[in-house]
């Protein structure tokens, strides 16, 4: 993504984690293949990802292409999967 501290990065899953109610930590995360455990809705994707492009523009500083693509990367490689209609 972009140059980060881990504070930064942890934060970061604390809040994507947030969305869908589980508690966020490493140890966690060392699981393999951790992302896919959990689901949610596209909206809730959506309104993380602008969370997540503002973020990147006010704290890391960079720019806003920047932070879009790197929010995009980032969903699509650790974000979680989407619910699909049928699922609760």
């Amino acid at each position: 993504m972009t140059n980060m501290t881990n504070k930064q990065s942890d934060y970061i899953l604390s809040k994507m984690f947030d969305v869908v109610g589980v508690k966020y930590t490493r140890d966690y995360c060392r699981q393999v293949d951790w992302f896919q455990k959990h689901t949610w809705t596209e909206s809730q994707e959506e309104v993380f990802k602008t969370w997540l492009v503002n973020y990147l523009r006010t704290r890391i500083k960079v720019s806003k292409r920047v932070a879009e693509d790197s929010a995009a990367f980032f969903l699509m490689s650790y974000g979680w999967r989407i619910k699909n209609k049928r699922e609760k």
